[in-house]
């Protein structure tokens, strides 16, 4: 008896077969895709959370530069780049980790002298989980490299850095600001610029000079509001350039002018501002003064007698380190007024109910290489008399006005090197009859409002040595 097998059969068979594998692999191919999207979005998910994490390094990196970074007094210690958890010194930079979550971050700050034309970088590293995370503990300081090869020989983080280029924007980058107008009144007013760090362009004694070439073209002023007529040139000399807020209009006399040495010499260009030399784009912050923490000594009345037997009424005698002045207070009672010699490192507050009222022959004298940093928590301040002596450089005398200073006055018949900051105070500078009186330095106030023959000339030196608003991101570049 013979068995056959139906051909039909056989087919059916095979096409079961063949059936099965081609949907096994599809259904393994779909599960490799699913996978491989699945790994993708995860990696992408992972990728994304280190950029907080590589931020919250950065902002670490700022707050220390910004707290420990700035030159206090016109010098820069690098020894306080060494605190607060952070390790390192001017040779190999500072180093600090940090934790954020089950996330690590390590942030590096390059080294740096404290000199502004090369402000340091910020290198953050995130070292992100991508599955959860072992119980790692990071090493800081010097040993960031070491901490971040241990992670990440886990095989269970990613790694993510990037470079961040920095700069820190000086307070006083123009000779006039104001928050609203700007009024030059009078006669023969004008603005310019010389450098008191530069000896070609000052005198030997740091101040301004009339000799031709050793002055510049950046006397510049700048008003925050948008007005009509936020800032009146009328017929002063502004030999710089002019800012106000946005829609804020620039008046100009029938003499007056803006520009350049070239543009002024030229007498069809007067009541005009030389092309491209005024804008209205102006819009920074007037943050408000905050009195220091100090040990103060109240001042006491007390005759004294200088070298050159000159006798004062009050001598503050301050101390030798910029970063740690002598403070000396006013308390309420009278005004502050007399004849005043300061030597050495001083902080000097006045405050309300008192007031500052220099007249007749009142001045503040510092002495060479002495600094004041003068306190007005007070609602008035006029500085008459012989105003404020400073043989030094701008940065030698700082006026800082709170926001109780509302009025504030310079009028001393002779010249005066200095820096006022009073964003609440209305500021008035005047005097000098028909003596041309010459003030070096920067001022930002509420107003500002220039009479008689009172010049202004910006020691563009701040830029390098004077207060900083803070340090800043300039690029983000992913390494």
């Amino acid at each position: 008896m013979k068995i056959r097998i139906s051909s039909r059969s056989g087919f059916t068979y095979m096409t079961v077969v063949i059936t099965m594998i081609v949907v096994g692999l599809t259904l393994a191919a779909y599960m490799k895709l699913v996978s491989v999207q699945n790994q993708l979005s995860m990696r992408s998910q992972t990728w994304n959370r280190s950029v907080p994490v590589i931020e919250a390094g950065v902002e670490e990196a700022i707050a220390h530069l910004n707290k420990n970074g700035s030159p206090i007094g016109g010098m820069f210690d690098a020894s306080r780049l060494a605190t607060d958890g952070w390790e390192g010194n001017t040779t190999d930079g500072w180093l600090r980790s940090g934790k954020a979550g089950s996330d690590y971050y390590f942030v590096r700050i390059s080294p740096w002298n404290g000199l502004s034309t090369s402000f340091p970088k910020i290198y953050s590293t995130s070292i992100v989980e991508q599955l959860p995370a072992y119980a790692l503990q990071p090493r800081g300081g010097i040993f960031v490299a070491d901490a971040v090869q241990d992670i990440l020989s886990s095989g269970r983080f990613s790694q993510r850095i990037v470079q961040c280029t920095t700069t820190n924007i000086p307070v006083f980058t123009k000779a006039l600001v104001a928050k609203k107008g700007i009024d030059m009144a009078g006669q023969n007013v004008r603005t310019d610029s010389f450098d008191s760090g530069d000896p070609l362009y000052h005198d030997g004694f740091y101040h301004y000079t009339n000799t031709p070439g050793k002055w510049k073209c950046n006397g510049d002023i700048a008003s925050n509001d948008t007005v009509t007529n936020a800032v009146c040139i009328g017929n002063a000399n502004i030999f710089g350039r002019v800012a106000t807020g946005p829609y804020g209009t620039i008046c100009v006399g029938s003499a007056g002018m803006v520009g350049d040495v070239a543009w002024q010499a030229d007498p069809l260009n007067k009541g005009k501002i030389k092309p491209g030399w005024s804008t209205d784009d102006m819009n920074i912050d007037f943050p408000s003064v905050i009195v220091p923490t100090c040990s103060w000594i109240s001042i006491n009345k007390s005759s004294f007698t200088d070298t050159n037997g000159d006798t004062w009424d009050y001598y503050l005698t301050g101390s030798t380190s910029s970063t740690n002045p002598t403070c000396y207070v006013v308390f309420p009672g009278g005004d502050f007024k007399g004849q005043i010699y300061v030597s050495g490192y001083v902080r000097l507050l006045i405050q309300t109910p008192s007031k500052i009222s220099l007249s007749g022959g009142d001045q503040i004298k510092i002495a060479p290489g002495g600094n004041l940093e003068l306190y007005a928590d007070c609602a008035t301040a006029s500085l008459g008399g012989r105003g404020v002596q400073n043989a030094g450089i701008a940065t030698q005398f700082y006026y800082f006005g709170t926001d109780r200073n509302t009025t504030l006055s310079y009028g001393g018949n002779a010249a005066f090197t200095g820096v006022f900051y009073a964003p609440n105070a209305a500021m008035t500078l005047g005097g000098g009859g028909s003596t041309q009186i010459d003030f070096s330095g920067s001022a930002i106030a509420r107003t500002i409002k220039l009479n008689g023959n009172f010049t202004f000339h910006y020691d563009e030196n701040l830029k390098r040595i004077g207060l900083y608003r803070g340090f800043v991101i300039t690029s983000w570049n992913e390494k």
